[in-house]
């Protein structure tokens, strides 16, 4: 049976480090690792799930802490960070950085503590990207070196193009995107669809699921073409943005069908978005807010009449729309709706639409 300063060795050298990369890594000494290995010394009890961790072995190689059960805490600090990250709570960012301390080999953790401190995927700051280049290239190397899941495997490509854009380099960037990703007729969603005969149950469904999804998609481009449009002003953007809505809501009370419903309520949720990140005026987020409001109140009311919408909202405990909307509204952190909070206009409108 193989000593501790045995099994470190071996698990080192299985994973090609050396003693000082091990080290670093690990955020020791060389010495440390040495005399580890060695038999010199014992890690402190407080480095041995972190070691465990670092080598993903399980409970009879190191700690006797089952695999299944370290995915299903790694599972819960992900679903928990998702929480505060959606939330906009400013605990986000120590619990990440705390989850990759803890974790630091395992690919889940490390993608989404990458892509954090990036600050997520989209409006990315390059002078962000290229003060973490190292961190972030060398957390790239190790998913493509060793990760398995596709998603993450993507997103280590996503990253890397990213930071050669940040450098100038954007041609270089593209093609990374070109090698590597799909395009909008190779999506999961569409080839699943292509699966199942066009006379049958389950095409119908996946088609209509998947235009359901494509909605949603393409309404945040559609809000997005007039918002950054920089020839317009904010009050011009508004003006466009709010004329839309209102058309969309005559559709919807002009024609008997859900599709028009989920129209209406996607591009007022946007809209409202936009509208909160700029930080606009009272009056008009206010303003917006109530026909966001209504046409929640509309979504729910109806989305039972089609089998497939409903079922796909049930599946993420979304087919109650207003309730959702209104307790995300007293719940969220986004600075713009806590300060709305406050305002007595904003909770009486809350209340006017609140389900008893």
């Amino acid at each position: 049976m193989e000593n501790f300063g045995d099994k470190i060795k071996s698990l080192r050298k299985r994973m090609n480090l050396t003693q000082e990369e091990l080290a670093e890594r690990l955020n020791v000494s060389f010495q440390t690792v040495s005399k580890w290995e060695r038999n010199a010394s014992l890690p402190d009890i407080t480095m041995l799930p972190i070691l465990a961790n670092f080598f993903d072995v399980t409970t009879d190689e190191l700690l006797g802490v089952d695999l299944t059960k370290k995915n299903q805490k790694i599972d819960e600090i992900l679903a928990e960070f998702s929480r505060l990250n959606t939330d906009y709570d400013a605990r986000a960012e120590e619990f990440i950085i705390n989850a990759y301390k803890t974790y630091p080999n395992d690919y889940r953790i490390m993608d989404r503590y990458m892509w954090y401190m990036a600050g997520d995927y989209a409006d990315n700051d390059p002078k962000k990207l290229l003060a973490r280049k190292d961190e972030f290239l060398s957390i790239c190397d190790r998913i493509l070196d060793g990760c398995k899941d596709t998603r993450i495997l993507l997103d280590a490509r996503n990253m890397q193009a990213k930071i050669l854009h940040a450098e100038g380099k954007t041609d270089e960037a593209i093609k990374i995107y070109g090698d590597n990703f799909p395009d909008w007729y190779q999506t999961v969603h569409q080839k699943i669809e292509q699966l199942f005969a066009k006379d049958t149950d389950e095409y119908r469904a996946m088609n209509k699921r998947n235009f359901y999804g494509l909605i949603d998609f393409a309404i945040s481009k559609w809000v997005r073409i007039y918002w950054f449009d920089n020839k317009l002003s904010i009050n011009e953007k508004i003006e466009a943005c709010e004329k839309i809505s209102d058309s969309l809501t005559s559709m919807r009370k002009e024609n008997d069908d859900l599709i028009f419903a989920v129209l209406e309520h996607r591009f007022l949720t946007e809209f409202t978005g936009r509208l909160c990140q700029a930080e606009w005026e009272e009056n008009d987020i206010l303003r917006i807010y109530e026909k966001k409001l209504s046409s929640a109140k509309h979504l729910t009311d109806v989305i039972k009449k089609d089998d497939v919408i409903y079922a796909l909202a049930k599946q993420y405990n979304a087919e109650n729309v207003l309730k959702n909307t209104i307790e995300r509204l007293k719940s969220t952190k986004f600075p713009a709706i806590v300060c709305l909070r406050r305002s007595e206009r904003f909770i009486s409108l809350l209340e006017k639409f609140e389900i008893k």
